[in-house]
């Protein structure tokens, strides 16, 4: 098996004779052409046709070969669903980019030579689902006798196995040195010096909740691939994984990417293309329209006159303190970014998720009902930061909505698409206090208790408000019992709660200032997620005062940005006290939970909250906000 498979892959690579190997190598379906049923052609394995173009050779196929290259072709993004169709572009000469390289996208980079697209390295599957700390998709995967031999190798130069979206080819892990020998190429990237996860590769310190688990035996060194860096000279191939050299395709010359060995001739990250492209990639830029940026880290990209009834495209780019694109915002709630879409009269509502795509932009594509104007409210948190929120105000055209005065309702059950639900606000709704929301829901036909709603991104329930003037918003979910530990599966989602369907559920939130309100409250039920409104008025309530400073005790500011210190080292061995300074209600840390403590205490809105805890008979002590958005740790030391 493992001389027919080498034979195989020799055979579908070897052109040295080829002016340009990228129009001639790839191994097409000799059958594609003759076959007249669209339905049959479009499962066929290997390459559908190829086309050459002007400046470029479009590669067509299914993605299915008949001999796997697994892992290195598994794509462990998106599972296949249904019939698939690729089309692979390749540049007939490519060119080294200039200034800054092109990181390669969170999805395909190349293709192989028989039409399997060549995906990132990186996993959907993260720590905890939160998209920061990514599983090494080929690590510890069994390997197929095709990779076997291509490691192996045969005394000769490894085959031309793909290219990626670059034109640069790639070839197996043996190749010419500068001196014409042959040997097989190692990386030149290695595992970080970690004990803690706590920073990442381009060196952003994480927060306690945003952190992956600790270097052990169960989560080892290079079970993530933020767990490598590249070191320059620590292997033969570059931070793109590739060099410079001749092959049998080119031999007058080329940058190529390899398969990148270890010392002991594995297989070794990033395995086939690095981080970032060596070459120029062509991408198509954002809509070329208006763009306005509030306050923050994130742009957004329109059509140039958008419209009322059509679908409108909404992109998104968040940029880091570099002036970098972030790919990877923190995962709340199963989502990098929620956006809320509201009428400027408070009248429509829709929450929404842009997805990411490969130029690292967030896009989603919606049809707003009417003409006029639109709050976007952009909830996003990025890496080593708090929870963010920028607004836009969006104009679109087409006929207009009829001006109607918004008012407080005054019947506080409201049914909609099946449910009925009773809003239980507090006796009086003022600013400057936590406020309690109580939402009982029935069934809107018998009027019985619901005991089948489905959690819905996470939560029983999201809870949307806005003010009258589109200036404040506020995103909240229902309380946890937080205060009891809950065995959570590593790899999902941490705000999933356990247990059976609630008929009710509450919310604790609070406003910095009085005036009229919207509120939202969304359930799932039936796989259909379900939006009942209420409109209140929050009246003036107490200002903010002086809080009261605590001597013998460690200050912890709490804000709408969390805890600060997120992080608090304490002696070990020692009795000591936390003094939580609760600035305002606007935030959803109306309490702070301590876990293996089974410990909970109320952080009332304007006062000094002090919590005398135990020595610490474990390294770190967590804890968190009722709702679990906010956390934090204490380290003995």
């Amino acid at each position: 098996m493992r001389t027919l498979s080498l034979a195989l892959i020799l055979a579908i690579g070897a052109h040295a004779e080829d002016v340009n190997p990228v129009t001639r190598v790839w191994r097409v379906n000799s059958q594609a052409a003759a076959i007249r049923n669209p339905a049959l052609r479009a499962v066929l394995p290997e390459v559908h046709s190829v086309t050459l173009g002007e400046k470029a050779v479009l590669v067509e196929s299914a993605g299915l070969a008949l001999q796997p290259l697994s892992p290195l072709d598994v794509n462990a993004i998106k599972p296949a669903v249904g019939v698939r169709k690729f089309g692979f572009e390749f540049p007939l000469v490519p060119t080294k980019a200039a200034g800054s390289s092109v990181a390669t996208p969170y999805g395909v980079v190349g293709a192989f030579v028989n039409g399997v697209p060549l995906y990132n390295v990186a996993s959907a599957v993260s720590w905890r689902d939160q998209n920061l700390w990514h599983q090494d998709a080929v690590a510890g995967a069994s390997i197929s006798p095709l990779v076997q031999s291509l490691l192996a190798g045969n005394g000769r130069h490894s085959p031309l196995i793909g290219y990626a979206l670059d034109g640069f080819p790639i070839y197996g892990p043996w190749g010419f040195d500068a001196a014409g020998g042959l040997r097989r190429f190692r990386s030149g990237h290695r595992l970080r010096p970690l004990v803690k996860r706590d920073v990442l590769p381009d060196g952003t310190s994480l927060g306690p909740s945003q952190e992956g688990p600790p270097v052990s035996a169960l989560y080892p060194a290079g079970t993530f691939v933020e767990d490598y860096e590249f070191v320059p000279g620590a292997g033969d191939l570059d931070e793109h994984n590739g060099r410079l050299g001749k092959t049998p395709e080119y031999p007058q010359g080329t940058y190529a990417y390899f398969l990148a060995t270890d010392a002991a001739g594995r297989m070794a990250y990033p395995y086939l293309v690095g981080g970032h492209y060596y070459g120029e990639v062509r991408r198509e830029p954002p809509s070329q329209g208006q763009s306005a940026t509030i306050q923050g880290p994130i742009t957004l990209w329109t059509s140039p006159s958008p419209s009322a009834g059509q679908p409108e495209q909404l992109t998104f780019a968040i940029t880091n303190s570099q002036g970098k694109r972030v790919r990877f915002p923190e995962r709340v709630h199963e989502k990098p970014i929620h956006l809320l879409v509201v009428s400027k009269d408070l009248r429509e509502f829709a929450h929404i998720h842009p997805e990411l795509q490969p130029d690292d932009t967030f896009a989603v594509a919606h049809r707003f009902a009417h003409g006029g104007q639109y709050w976007l409210y952009a909830d996003y948190t990025m890496p080593g930061q708090a929870q963010s929120i920028s607004r836009f105000l969006l104009n679109l055209r087409g006929p207009e909505r009829k001006p109607e005065a918004l008012v407080p309702d005054t019947q506080l059950t409201k049914s909609g698409e099946g449910l009925q639900v009773r809003m239980i606000p507090p006796a009086a709704i003022r600013s400057g206090q936590d406020l309690s929301f109580r939402f009982e829901v029935a069934d809107e036909e018998s009027g019985a208790p619901v005991t089948d709603l489905e959690p819905y991104l996470g939560a029983w329930a999201h809870v949307m408000i806005v003010s009258g003037d589109g200036r404040r918003f506020i995103h909240a979910h229902p309380l946890d019992d937080a205060a009891t530990p809950v065995a959570e599966d590593p790899w999902k989602h941490s705000h999933v709660v356990p247990g059976p369907s609630p008929s009710s559920v509450t919310t604790i939130t609070g406003f910095d200032s009085p005036g009229l309100h919207r509120l939202w409250v969304q359930f799932q039920r039936g796989g259909k997620v379900i939006a009942i409104p209420f409109t209140f008025q929050v009246q003036k309530g107490r200002s903010a005062r002086p809080l009261t400073p605590t001597a013998d005790a460690i200050r912890v500011e709490v804000t709408r940005a969390g805890f600060s210190p997120a992080r608090i080292a304490v002696p070990a061995g020692k009795l000591f006290r936390l003094a939580f300074e609760r600035r305002d209600a606007e935030n959803c840390a109306s309490s702070v939970v301590f876990p293996e403590l089974s410990l909970k205490k109320d952080l009332p809105a304007g006062t000094t909250t002090v919590v005398d805890l135990p020595a610490l008979k474990t390294a770190e002590l967590s804890f968190s906000c009722g709702m679990k958005m906010y956390r934090g740790a204490v380290v003995a030391r």
